[in-house]
């Protein structure tokens, strides 16, 4: 998608802002009808803690960002210079854990301030997503295709590749309630499922296309389906847990080449999956100014841009505590509520 100058498209994206709340009536539904204030730094993943507040990581600047949706307050806890952090999860008990494209991972706990990291990754790993599943934390490692097994009791990490194929570029993780994790394979051009209780990838299942790049995942209780994003290809997938088989979703948006999704260039991809609080859509983000919604009841997808900045970066998305969507915008640095 080109990105012609913002002035050019003023008439479409002009919102009034009040008091947080957007409004657009050039738009219907779905939209962006709350913004957040005081974030900056690349924000990118985001979770929920366990104090109803919302985490985002500021990777550029080195913080770690405590969002509260309900007053907008917002208060930064910083991390070693040099850290980079991507990936922020909710651990076992009140701490955040957060991994960094330096090679690195620790915990922050909200309540003190207080960051601990942890050595034993590669340098060279770039860690990018991490899972908790029977007490022991579980780091993909981007570029060295591994997996890595944080022990906390012990303080020890252990790397190995536990059958992932050469080359596969696993990036996302998700644990599911049987025990097993799921992993997508960016560059393997699959999703692979990992047995803790065997301690290997005992599954791996090929993408029915070429080069499609699977990105992020959610599981999703109420189909017992696997839901994932194609970064490249730019369509959803699902992964049926019962019968194994996988369907795809076209959404609107133009597949773009592998090699050109994993540029950092402001291209559509769809990346980050979740789905809403009442499990009837799941809703990707695509680095462009817009989501991507795909009904689960009917498997139609919509192009969501109401409301949301142009151009913008949207990335991570989460559910609050009431149930609210959020959505992560990189650029211009702010957090949008989506009203479905």
């Amino acid at each position: 998608m080109k990105f012609l100058p913002v002035i050019a498209f003023a008439p479409l994206v002009i919102a009034v802002v009040v008091a947080g709340t957007v409004t657009n009536p050039d738009r219907t539904r779905p939209c962006a009808v709350e913004y957040s204030r005081g974030v900056s730094g690349g924000p990118l993943h985001i979770t929920l803690g366990t104090d109803g507040k919302l985490y985002t990581t500021e990777s550029t600047a080195d913080r770690i960002l405590q969002f509260d949706p309900n007053t907008h307050r917002t208060h930064v806890f910083k991390v070693p210079k040099g850290t980079i952090p991507h990936d922020i999860v909710r651990g076992p008990g009140r701490d955040l854990w957060f991994d960094g494209l330096s090679g690195v991972f620790g915990k922050l706990d909200p309540r003190t301030g207080k960051v601990t990291m942890y050595p034993g990754i590669s340098p060279e790993a770039q860690p990018h997503d991490l899972v908790w599943d029977d007490g022991q934390l579980y780091i993909a490692e981007l570029v060295a295709g591994r997996l890595a097994r944080f022990d906390p009791e012990t303080g020890q990490v252990v790397e190995g590749a536990v059958g992932l194929p050469p080359n596969s570029q696993i990036h996302s993780l998700r644990a599911l309630p049987n025990g097993d994790i799921w992993a997508s394979l960016s560059n393997g051009n699959a999703l692979a499922r990992f047995d803790p209780r065997k301690g290997r990838f005992d599954k791996i299942v090929k993408m029915p296309i070429r080069n499609s790049g699977p990105r992020d995942l959610v599981y999703v209780p109420s189909r017992h389906a696997i839901y994932f994003t194609f970064f490249a290809a730019n369509k959803f997938g699902r992964y049926d847990l019962r019968t194994g088989k996988v369907t795809l979703y076209r959404t609107g948006v133009k597949p773009v080449s592998l090699a050109t999704a994993e540029t950092p260039a402001q291209v559509e991809k769809l990346t980050f999956i979740n789905v809403d609080a009442s499990q009837r859509n799941v809703w990707a983000s695509t680095f462009g100014g817009e989501l991507v919604r795909l009904d689960l009841a009917t498997g139609r997808t919509q192009r969501v841009h109401c409301g949301i900045t142009f151009p913008a970066a949207t990335a991570g998305i989460t559910n609050d505590a009431k149930g609210r969507l959020w959505v992560v915008e990189a650029f211009p640095g702010r957090l949008a509520r989506i009203e479905p």
